[in-house]
């Protein structure tokens, strides 16, 4: 039975997605609106003109605080059947970022180069995945719009998008049959899934990481994921003979951070607990790790006198100081300040 029947666009809906309190619905449109629904009484909270095209990709982070549009800027060819997917005449293409509530316009992404086809937000509010017309799916982040890396190894035009809920390994269907599991990290293509016979219509993980639910025309496909390698290895120095030195977990105890003997410096997903990332060496044996508490940067110390910064969303090493030694013994170093190298 129909409960509600809403009628808010002149043209053809092309994207839509709820709001993790299930308290709204928000709509995109050919028409070039976007439409905030409250679901218990049919209200339209906004109506948004601001692209300058169709409206083709919605996404919300997890706190229901931004609202991320994708729009086409120039004429929409017929879409495919199965699937919803667009193509375009021009290559000018541009993402929104807006406050969910009071829907104010923040600021506008202009990097993408090519025609938008598929948008997702990572489950922890750090990046935005964007597949587009040329075949790229380009990872940029949340809070600065700036370009982190693309994911490569697939070369057939992308037809949906999905992500673990840990945010570490991004699922790629395409129209080939073929569904492309990437670290989105590290950008590793991690396996290449051959379950199908005709391009992939749409996927969708478990909210526990254990299934992978894939579509194509008529059938759906059911993968236990949960047991797959996440792409990093486990055979590194950091190890039963490199005993642990240093170690550090996050405000929210979900991450921990350890270094060793060795001079390694690596993290680790307290949630399912696994190794996630490799993010620096030292010459020396690490002395000391932190973790800023908006998780943005890993701190770490050595006996070679060096403390590293390293930016675990764009996944490098930002700035390294030098310690200046006035004495040291066998169980500890000093130092009396920082300059940078």
């Amino acid at each position: 039975m129909i409960r509600s029947l809403f009628s808010v666009h002149r043209d053809e809906i092309l994207c839509a997605t709820v709001s993790h309190n299930n308290e709204q619905i928000v709509t995109g449109s050919r028409d070039r609106f976007i439409v905030v629904i409250r679901l218990e009484t049919g209200e339209v909270e906004h109506s948004i003109e601001q692209h300058t095209n169709a409206v083709v990709a919605l996404a919300l982070t997890q706190d229901d605080a931004l609202l991320i549009s994708g729009r086409l800027f120039d004429k929409i060819k017929k879409k495919k059947p199965l699937h919803i997917h667009f193509r375009l005449a021009s290559r000018d293409q541009t993402i929104k970022r807006w406050t969910f509530r009071g829907m104010q316009l923040l600021d506008s992404i202009d990097t993408i180069a090519s025609p938008i086809t598929h948008m997702i937000i990572s489950t922890d509010d750090t990046f935005i995945i964007v597949s587009c017309d040329n075949t790229t799916v380009q990872v940029k982040s949340l809070v600065t719009g700036s370009d982190i890396h693309n994911l490569e190894g697939h070369k057939s035009e992308v037809t949906s998008l999905s992500m673990t809920n840990d945010s570490m390994c991004c699922y790629v269907g395409c129209s080939n049959s073929y569904i492309y599991v990437y670290n989105l990290r590290s950008r590793i293509l991690l396996r290449t899934l051959a379950h199908h016979d005709s391009a992939v219509n749409d996927l969708y993980i478990s909210p526990d990481d254990y299934f992978l639910f894939s579509a194509s025309e008529n059938a759906i496909h059911v993968s236990n994921i949960k047991q797959q390698s996440n792409g990093f290895s486990n055979d590194d120095p950091l190890s039963n003979i490199n005993p642990i030195t240093a170690l550090s977990i996050s405000r929210e105890g979900d991450v921990a951070i350890a270094g060793c003997a060795a001079g390694l410096v690596r993290l680790f997903n307290l949630i399912d607990g696994e190794f996630t990332e490799r993010i620096t060496d030292h010459r020396g044996a690490v002395t000391q790790v932190a973790l800023s508490h908006s998780y943005l940067f890993s701190l770490s110390g050595s006996k070679d006198t060096t403390v590293k910064v390293y930016d675990n969303e764009l996944g490098e090493i930002v700035a390294e100081f030098t310690v200046r030694i006035f004495f040291k013994n066998e169980n500890f170093s000093f130092y009396s300040f920082f300059y940078f190298i």
